[in-house]
């Protein structure tokens, strides 16, 4: 443990010549309207409902193996991994020929000229993962050597380039959501890229927009870590852009996708692209997907869904840092603090671990291990919980051998207010990986915009852009009362022997 740290008393025009996309128009976003009235529950917010009152409980999923930018999760489908998932399962687009990029045993690779290739799979809300390199050699500077770009519904572009030392406009580099000018597109909020030759890594949290009677009811939403590091955060996404315009959703030509009938589709292939170029070759591989259970939309002005400064990066320069480890496990990111560097036991009696550092939005990840031979069951084995601004608990339980019958009280739930999606804790005696995503509440008089969280177990989301309806340290939802904008971490202890290592925050401000 640091000393930091302490133990609490108790040529851009080529973008893909040949896209079609349609959609309906709204240019940019606002945060518009208020949430809720300090001292109210909101009402305004999407979040799940206590599941302790559903019969179905949270799906089983085993990890794969490390957690982030790992194994594939049992569920996953697997879309390239150079064995039974080949290219053979794939096509060009918009045309829909056999798809002609050069597979190798462990990557593929772009053959330039030929075109844009896609999964013949429909793709809707999901947790993407791919892995993508620059060769070495390729000459270039600016939007070049290896100009491609994953365009999530075959429409929205998330920047594939090799951005190690090479500067170009600030939603031009890797990790960005696509713009050649400001308005509409978004920098990473940080660039935590590898050399050329080394492998890079996406894991994208996507949401697609959703309509009601051809009118938007919810942007599509994105959250990207890029090689384990958060560069977008809960980013709701304008409009679809090409080269330097942002487009309306219906727009005839580069609008979201429609079928025959001009409904527009919710499950639509992404896309990797052929830039054309002899310096744009770029590598692939280790390309799956999970679906994501559907949230209910229950805003009625999705311009209202908080959008915060943490959300994505300005139209200015991304400062590069080192990734740190494969995913988020191994050796923390440049500009992270290590909070916990070898091994904290927290024992019945200790209190609670604080940080020393104050934090607001932050990414934080998060090592823990349940002794194999803690007796008990459940709750009243282990009992813990990583405490966001101290106040705002995402729940760690021992849970490998007995579920509680409230879900809301499960590992990875918002304790009070929203189960897990899954159930992917490991055994006893595993160290097991909490990654969360946090950005919190904004006070502004009399109202409130709630905190959001995203929160991944072992890898697989458990949590996706909620809507926190208040704090829950105590185990129960209460009201917001305002507070500073940034608080210390905590650990729970909560009369539990639990042990953690490896972790560490950084801010997202």
């Amino acid at each position: 443990m640091s000393d930091s740290n302490q133990i609490e008393g108790n040529s851009e025009y080529s973008k893909s010549t040949n896209r079609r996309k349609v959609l309906q128009g709204i240019s940019t976003i606002g945060l518009g309207g208020s949430f809720v009235g300090l001292g109210q529950a909101s009402e305004y917010c999407p979040g799940r409902k206590n599941s302790g009152k559903n019969k179905i409980r949270p799906r089983r999923v085993k990890p794969g193996a490390e957690g982030l930018s790992a194994d594939p999760p049992s569920d996953a489908t697997i879309l390239w991994n150079g064995k039974e998932a080949s290219l053979d399962d794939w096509q060009h687009y918009p045309d829909g020929r056999d798809a002609e990029w050069i597979e190798h045993d462990d990557y593929f690779k772009t053959n330039l000229g030929t075109g844009d290739i896609q999964p013949n799979e429909e793709i809707g809300d999901c947790h993407l993962h791919l892995e993508w390199r620059i060769p070495e050699g390729l000459e270039g500077e600016g939007q070049g050597p290896g100009n491609s770009g994953l365009f999530m519904m075959e429409t929205y572009e998330f920047q594939i380039l090799q951005s190690y030392e090479n500067p170009t406009y600030p939603s031009g580099h890797a990790g960005s959501f696509y713009k050649y000018q400001p308005g509409g597109g978004s920098a990473p909020l940080v660039l935590p890229i590898r050399p050329p030759g080394e492998w890079q890594e996406y894991d994208i949290i996507w949401r697609g927009p959703r309509f009601e009677d051809g009118e938007l009811v919810r942007y599509p939403q994105a959250t990207l870590f890029f090689n384990g590091v958060a560069v977008q955060t809960h980013f709701d996404i304008p409009g679809p852009v090409w080269y330097d315009t942002l487009y309306d959703f219906d727009h005839e030509d580069f609008g979201h996708p429609r079928d025959d009938d001009g409904t527009f589709l919710e499950e639509v292939p992404f896309n990797l692209q052929d830039h054309g170029s002899s310096q744009d070759v770029v590598h692939f591989r280790n390309i799956w997907y999970r679906d994501l259970p559907e949230e209910p939309v229950k805003i009625d002005n999705p311009d209202a869904m908080p959008q915060y400064d943490s959300s994505g990066g300005d139209y200015e320069m991304p400062k590069q840092v080192e990734p740190g480890g494969v995913g988020t496990t191994g050796d923390a990111p440049e500009d992270a603090d290590v909070l916990i560097d070898d091994r904290l036991t927290l024992e019945p009696g200790d209190g609670n671990w604080e940080s020393d550092n104050k934090y607001g939005d932050v990414q934080l990840h998060v090592e823990y291990r349940i002794p194999e031979d803690v007796r008990g069951r459940g709750i009243d084995r282990v009992n813990s919980g990583v405490l966001m601004m101290g106040k705002y608990e995402i729940q760690i339980v021992d849970m490998r051998f007995h579920r509680n019958a409230d879900a809301d009280k499960w590992t990875g739930a918002y304790t009070d207010q929203a189960e897990p999606h899954h159930d992917v804790v490991s055994r006893p005696g595993e160290w097991q990986q909490l990654d969360i995503l946090w950005q919190g509440p904004r006070f502004d008089s009399v109202e409130v915009q709630p905190a959001q969280v995203t929160a991944l177990l072992n890898g697989v989301a458990v949590q996706t852009r909620l809507l926190v309806d208040g704090p829950n340290a105590d185990g129960k939802l209460v009201e917001y009362e305002e507070h500073a904008s940034e608080l210390p971490l905590r650990l729970q202890e909560d009369n539990s022997l639990i042990q953690f290592r490896n972790t560490w925050a950084r801010s997202l401000d």
